[in-house]
């Protein structure tokens, strides 16, 4: 159970920061 908590954990910390990232960075850079 919480193998798969952290493994889902992790998915949604990429799915979420990684786009949230990259449009915080363009929004600098801009």
């Amino acid at each position: 159970m919480m193998i798969g908590f952290e493994k889902v954990k992790q998915f949604m910390i990429k799915g979420i920061l990684d786009p949230l990232t990259k449009v915080t960075a363009a929004v600098i850079y801009t």
